[in-house]
């Protein structure tokens, strides 16, 4: 979960009404005040040893670099947050990211600053992938908000994100990702040596728009006045899922 407020009470509100089994870790608050989080059910996941921010020290920041791009790499408005669970005998770790917006979708310098982020999580995923021994488990998941308009070779942020061997499968849904209907921002990425076994090819966006306030969306459909109800009481991002075959 992404967008968590620094004043946290409205999730833990949440979490309250949910069965007693689940429980939630969250970060703790960067860009724009936020926190992410991860909501799981106990019964179901065991949570591991590593919960913690994926971020580089200043002496490697420099590392962090693309071509044609004059932008300097100072670190992650919001650092992506990580956790690791277990069901069964399978053991993942979770990568929570929310990349830099800026500006706009098009603005060059907020591009530049989101392509950087973008690659930085890319290295560190590689970097897990070829030493074995410095990857908690073998399993890695990254997903949230990656401010990735389209999943094609054309956009930048999907190249700089899968440049080092992170996969991006398609949706298996038709529906974008935000309330908007002209992008997916939000994305599930896995590792293609490991992860992608476990993928089933089932991932997508939950379409909720004829559940939550069918009387607006009955009289209006895509009226700009369910997009503000939506926007203000639930989220400007659709909810997104992607099933895993666990041993």
């Amino acid at each position: 979960v992404q967008e968590c407020r620094d004043l946290y009470t409205d999730l833990d509100r949440i979490v309250q009404k949910l069965p007693k089994t689940y429980r939630y870790l969250m970060s703790d608050p960067a860009g724009n005040s936020e926190r992410m989080s991860f909501v799981y059910d106990s019964q179901k996941l065991t949570l591991l040893e590593e919960v913690g921010e994926i971020n580089f020290p200043p002496s490697e920041m420099d590392k962090v670099r693309l071509p044609k791009n004059t932008a300097k790499f100072e670190g992650f408005d919001r650092p992506p947050y990580l956790a690791s669970f277990s069901a069964g005998q399978t053991s993942i770790t979770f990568v929570n990211a929310h990349l830099y917006f800026g500006k706009s979708r098009s603005d060059p310098d907020s591009i530049g600053r989101r392509a950087l982020e973008a690659y930085a999580v890319a290295m560190w995923a590689e970097g897990r992938m070829k030493d074995p021994q410095k990857a908690f488990t073998r399993e890695l998941v990254v997903l949230g908000d990656l401010n990735m308009p389209k999943s094609t070779d054309t956009d930048p942020i999907f190249q700089t994100l899968t440049k080092l061997g992170l996969e991006v499968p398609l949706h298996s849904t038709q529906i974008a990702s935000n309330i908007a209907n002209d992008a997916n921002f939000d994305q599930i990425a896995f590792l293609p040596t490991t992860t992608r076994d476990l993928f089933t090819g089932l991932k997508g966006v939950f379409d909720y728009d004829t559940a939550i306030f069918p009387d607006l969306w009955q009289a209006g459909k895509n009226s700009k006045n369910f997009e503000a109800y939506l926007r203000y009481y639930i989220s400007d991002h659709r909810p997104m899922w992607v099933e895993l075959r666990l041993q």
